[in-house]
């Protein structure tokens, strides 16, 4: 009798376990995906999450280039050929883009080992979102090449294109600078808040 009880409270504390790990994996911030080693996906943190864009239906049991553009699937594809040559991965941005709305992604991929066969068993790919970060990245680069004031490129932009243009196809070349109706001189008198 002590056996049977004592087996049936392994199966008791496994399934605790088992079920305590799927909440965990259920409720990390980050979009996780498990991966087998010819490619099909086989699970996935919240499926019907909308941040998704598909139903569990569209991408569970499918291979990952079946759901994947061409160009993701080939990002992928690189990063899972490096870790079955044992390279070290490191994190990787990845952008998606489904029905318009685009959504960008610190990945990191892991290789799991089925250790009797010494190979790969699955891959996690853990998916961070960073699209707001991009978005800000992205502001500071256009602000970072344009007057806050009228929009106009500055003068950071012009000596960028002015390195890319100086080649000896493009030349001779010009280039005229000219003072706006005295806005140099209302800079320099009022300053640029005043001026532009």
């Amino acid at each position: 009798v002590s056996t049977l009880a004592e087996s049936g409270l392994r199966k008791l504390n496994h399934m605790t376990a088992s079920n305590r790990l799927q909440r965990m994996f259920n409720s990390m911030r980050d979009k996780v995906v498990i991966v087998d080693n010819k490619g099909k996906i086989i699970d996935c943190n919240k499926p019907e999450s909308e941040e998704w864009n598909l139903s569990p239906w569209e991408f569970l049991g499918k291979y990952y280039y079946e759901v994947l553009s061409g160009e993701q699937y080939a990002v992928v594809e690189q990063a899972a050929e490096r870790l079955r040559n044992r390279e070290i991965l490191e994190p990787f941005d990845f952008m998606t883009n489904y029905g318009g709305d685009t959504k960008w992604y610190s990945t990191q991929v892991t290789r799991v080992e089925n250790s009797r066969f010494n190979e790969p068993d699955y891959f996690v790919v853990a998916l961070h979102d960073i699209s707001e970060r991009k978005k800000a990245e992205n502001q500071i680069v256009y602000l970072s090449y344009r007057d806050k004031l009228t929009g106009v490129y500055n003068r950071r932009y012009y000596e960028e294109e002015i390195k890319n243009l100086d080649c000896e196809q493009n030349l001779p070349i010009s280039i005229i600078i000219g003072d706006v109706k005295g806005l140099k001189l209302e800079n320099d008198a009022l300053g640029h808040d005043k001026g532009g």
